[in-house]
């Protein structure tokens, strides 16, 4: 069985699922308010979020959506509690993916059919209304409520859309901590065209989230759109990230932290105790080889020539 649920049998059989279970979920329902915090690891794609949330999962004591878990996004506190009974140890990464796909069914996992349906975003297309509007906070809140009841501790999501809506959120949910993790413009860029030719066999097409310049970027070449990718959704977090306080949020380098990983870890743990205080061990951290490739002479060519394109249309991006 796949646990990435992209087999379209294993889909039919789990949305029946879902629908069914929805209904009576709140049969499991507490009356409770913010007790646990919530935490979001945010960033472009291809710029560490996996590394980052396997090393916080494996290192700290957070709860998180696995494999499990994703498979009940309508109806979570199923998966929740299905998870603590089938798979009670503590979780140790194995600190492998596939373009941030990982398979087996203890590690983590996006949730994007879950922020889909709650953030109400049809495609990965970043939205510009007012998400007052159009999220159901009060829905949402009370779910995020009730699965850190069910885990009895904070839970780590790794989720790019809620990060364009971080003020919101904070507002919302004063407990609420993002991590922005930002790579080399240039690395990150080169590894979503890697992620396309994966996936598409074709680096023209468009891989992962779309930041609301995308309609600037769809008819450039691959390599504008690449940077831009990487450059304007560092750009949207950060305005996001701009207005809510310290205490909810920090900003890392992946270089920092595969150079360093606990400086960072405690870093973060600081972060999270404001909030939670949560224990931490780095008895038996092993070392993270930073994954830096030599890009291709004519393909970094391309790219300077992206970026500064991108600055003279866009000169606020140089200070992101």
């Amino acid at each position: 069985m796949s646990y990435s649920l992209k087999n379209r049998s294993a889909n039919t059989a789990f949305a029946s699922l879902n629908e069914n279970l929805q209904k009576v979920q709140q049969q499991l329902y507490n009356t409770i308010t913010e007790d646990q915090t919530s935490i979001h690891i945010i960033g472009a794609p291809r710029s560490g979020t996996t590394l980052l949330s396997q090393l916080l999962l494996s290192y700290t004591q957070v709860g998180y959506i696995n494999n499990l878990i994703a498979a009940f996004w309508n109806a979570p506190l199923y998966g929740i509690h299905l998870s603590k009974k089938l798979l009670p140890k503590p979780y140790i990464s194995s600190f492998t993916s596939e373009f941030g796909a990982t398979n087996t069914i203890e590690e983590p996992h996006e949730f994007s059919y879950f922020w889909k349906k709650h953030l109400d975003y049809p495609d990965f297309l970043q939205r510009s209304y007012d998400p007052y509007h159009t999220i159901d906070w009060s829905t949402l809140k009370n779910i995020l409520y009730q699965m850190t009841f069910a885990y009895q501790k904070p839970i780590l999501y790794k989720s790019f859309q809620f990060g364009f809506h971080a003020k919101a959120a904070v507002q919302q949910m004063p407990k609420t901590i993002f991590f922005h993790i930002k790579r080399d413009v240039f690395q990150n860029a080169y590894s979503i065209l890697k992620l396309r030719e994966k996936r598409h066999k074709d680096i023209s097409i468009w891989a992962s989230i779309k930041p609301h310049q995308y309609s600037l970027l769809k008819n450039e070449n691959p390599y504008r759109q690449v940077v831009g990718q990487v450059m304007f959704l560092n750009h949207e977090y950060k305005k996001q990230l701009d207005g809510i306080p310290e205490k909810n949020k920090h900003v890392i380098s992946y270089s920092d932290l595969c150079a360093s990983p606990e400086k960072v870890l405690s870093q973060l743990v600081d972060v999270i105790s404001h909030h939670y205080k949560i224990g931490s061990s780095t008895d038996d951290m092993l070392p993270i080889s930073e994954n830096k490739v030599a890009i291709p002479l004519e393909i970094l060519s391309h790219f300077e020539n992206a970026k500064k394109w991108l600055l003279t249309k866009y000169p606020e991006l140089q200070y992101d």
